[in-house]
């Protein structure tokens, strides 16, 4: 009895350690012609392994060396990307653990575009381990590009480096950081798109830069990232948001983990949080000794009208909410002779800090282009490229203003150039999304002017091919984030002589560059 227990013992070992070892291996030395079930019989094509391990329900590739567009052949591609990426459940691409020089695990995606990970009417789940993606380039230049409600999880020994825009795209998808490093990425380290969600539980996000903003993590309007572990650090944003840039509708969770040590050119070397319905709540973790040109805190900077565990705009805790409120009862606590007082003391203490809200003052600086539309006279149009900076001030919840510089380029009919500059005040009420504006500028056209004036073109004078006006300009506004729509009228007084005068009607579109 016991010889057959001890016997079935050793076939269920046995048993599972095959399981746990199948997997399908590729090389760039391998041979097509191989079956794939050994490290010494590997196949070369990528898309082959991809098949032969769903035809034989195996879950796992081994990579052995590098592998890149060479590579790819058996299987078409996905919007120009190296691999494209499409599993029936779980499937884990793996390198051998501590393998060094040419049996690395690498995967490439130099001299094209990412490495592509959708989900086509599957449930596609990947996992990586022990093995590197770099090398993206090209229209499509991510590491890894995740979308079609795929999921991709990085695990021990992954990383994402050395990619010409961002390190991980996820949209309309899930990525997980379990383990593995996202670094070294030259335009963002991970971009969270709409429906997009990152969680990070472990691993480390550091060394990506971008040349606007949030040079880790960035996260747009309807992107979602967690933070419960792990690092982010050495990070660099040329203007805001270093470690990471929440944009206008995005979401950023903190339970832990730390961000240290990132920079920003502008505000929040640590977290930028932009207005217009982003969230930032911090409930763990750190934030520290990170670095920015502006801001009283470069840790964290929140503009007015962003969500979140701490509404104090622009100085904000550099450690987590719960530290800080814990640090704040604490200080209460020694101040009071007895719980009482304390519960007073901690009463004043808010009502205080509401009123600081409610009455503070915050500023940015608008940067707008775009394009416009306008008519003036019964005989001529016009089109054209404007260009908006200054300074805009948010006077509390009800009233923000605003004074801009403005300049813009145009072709039309019946002249042929136009350039105009000036200036304009806006004021912005409830809500913000409304306003008004009043503006004065110089105005020119170059071309067939006589025409437009009505001049006898047989006429010989001193009166120059050229128009000169100085206009006076009203405008109705619309204004959603970083997006402004303009409706205006505009009154033109000609040059000294012409004593003609005119109204215009046009239309701006206009968006923030700096994405505020």
């Amino acid at each position: 009895m016991k010889k057959t227990a001890l016997t079935l013992l050793l076939v269920c070992v046995v048993c599972a350690g095959v399981f746990a070892q199948q997997s399908i291996y590729v090389s760039a030395r391998g041979n097509d012609n191989n079956d794939g079930l050994s490290e010494a019989k590997p196949v070369k094509d990528f898309g082959l392994a991809l098949v032969r391990a769903l035809n034989k329900d195996i879950h796992k590739i081994t990579v052995i060396g590098t592998l890149t567009k060479e590579n790819w052949s058996y299987l078409p591609q996905i919007d120009d990307s190296v691999f494209g990426f499409v599993s029936e459940g779980e499937l884990l691409i793996t390198g051998k653990p501590g393998a060094t020089g040419a049996d690395r695990a690498v995967l490439s995606a130099k001299g094209s575009g990412a490495i592509t990970v959708r989900n086509v009417g599957k449930d596609t789940k990947i996992r990586l381990e022990h093995i590197e993606i770099s090398g993206g380039e090209g229209e499509y230049g991510y590491g890894l590009l995740i979308y079609d409600g795929a999921s991709v999880t990085l695990g021990q020994g992954a990383v994402v480096r050395g990619n010409k825009d961002a390190g991980i795209f996820v949209k309309d998808a899930t990525c997980i950081i379990d383990s593995g490093e996202v670094r070294d990425n030259q335009n963002w380290g991970i971009t969270v798109e709409p429906k997009g969600i990152v969680t990070m539980r472990n691993g480390t996000i550091k060394d990506n830069k971008t040349q606007g903003n949030g040079g880790g993590v960035y996260i747009v309007e309807g992107g979602r990232f967690t933070m419960s572990g792990g690092s982010i650090t050495g990070n660099s944003a040329a203007f805001a948001g270093g470690g990471v840039f929440v944009a206008s509708g995005g979401r950023f969770d903190q339970t832990g983990g730390s961000i240290t040590g990132n920079s920003a050119a502008f505000a929040g070397g640590g977290v930028f949080v932009a207005s217009g319905g982003s969230r930032f709540d911090q409930t763990g973790g750190t934030i520290s000794g990170n670095t920015a040109g502006q801001g009283s805190n470069p840790n964290v900077f929140r503009l007015q009208g962003s969500l979140g565990s701490d509404s104090v705009y622009g100085n904000v805790s550099s450690t987590s909410s719960t530290s800080s409120s814990s640090s704040s009862s604490s200080s209460s606590s020694s101040s009071s002779s007895s719980s009482s007082s304390s519960g007073s003391s901690s009463s004043s203490s808010s009502s205080s800090d509401n009123k600081k809200k409610s009455s503070g003052i915050d500023w940015h600086i608008p940067l707008f282009y775009g394009f416009y539309l306008q008519g003036w006279q019964a005989n001529s149009f016009s089109v054209g490229v404007p260009v908006q900076l200054g300074l805009e001030l948010d006077l509390g919840r009800a009233l923000s203003v605003a004074v801009l510089g403005n300049a813009a380029i145009g072709i039309g009919y019946p002249h042929f150039l136009e350039y105009s500059y000036g200036g304009a005040a806006e004021i912005y009420f409830p809500g913000k999304t409304i306003g008004l504006s009043a503006g004065i500028g110089s105005y020119s056209q170059k071309g067939n002017t006589k025409e437009l004036l009505s001049i006898d073109p047989d006429e010989t004078s001193d009166k120059p091919n050229k128009i000169g006006v100085q206009y006076y300009r009203f405008a109705y506004i619309y204004r959603d984030n970083n997006f402004k729509a303009t409706i205006f009228a505009q009154r033109h007084d000609y040059g000294p002589w012409n004593d003609l005068e005119s109204w215009g009607f046009g239309v701006l579109f206009l968006w923030d560059l700096l994405n505020w």
